[in-house]
């Protein structure tokens, strides 16, 4: 692997946090009826439409790996700005099928599904994408589909998804 992958898949295994954060509601009622009509034959194939996500947002690199408890899935070379991120479950209510819009509707469907596997009071999905600027830089903290997602910029700047 080159080294510029090497940098990206460390990057997404460091410990994570906030360097500031906020938060956003998202449009439960909307988004959670449609969630039904999207669903999974298994939210296990939730990895699967992260995939379709960043081949769509035209993804140079995806790495998905398994460790312990967490899936990481990484896309290099993409990245979705923070008014996507604040919308993200919105996505699942569009039916345009432009690659701009077809890629956050699958990291929606992704996003959803994993919520809905079973899992702990501490479990998470953490979204972390960015331009590789602090200021293009989102992080995005998610319990489940029923409370606010936690959103803010990441402790350091990253430069994927």
């Amino acid at each position: 692997m080159t080294d510029e992958v090497q940098k990206l898949i460390r990057q997404a295994r460091a410990k994570g946090g906030f360097r500031k954060k906020g938060h956003f509601r998202l449009a439960h009622d909307k988004a959670r009826s449609k969630i039904g009509e999207y669903a999974l034959p298994s939210p296990g194939y939730y990895c699967l439409e992260l995939i379709q996500a960043a081949v769509a947002a035209g993804a140079a690199y995806i790495d998905v790996r398994a460790e312990g408890n967490a899936a990481i899935v990484t896309m290099a070379g993409v990245w979705f700005d923070r008014k996507d991120m604040e919308m993200l479950f919105n996505f699942i209510l569009t039916s345009r099928e432009e690659p701009y819009y077809r890629a956050r509707r699958r990291l929606a469907i992704g996003t959803a599904a994993a919520l809905s596997l079973p899992h702990t009071a501490e479990t998470r999905v953490v979204i972390e994408t960015g331009d590789g600027t602090m200021e293009g830089s989102t992080r995005v903290e998610l319990k489940d589909l029923k409370t606010d997602a936690e959103i803010g910029t990441p402790r350091k700047p990253v430069s994927y998804t």
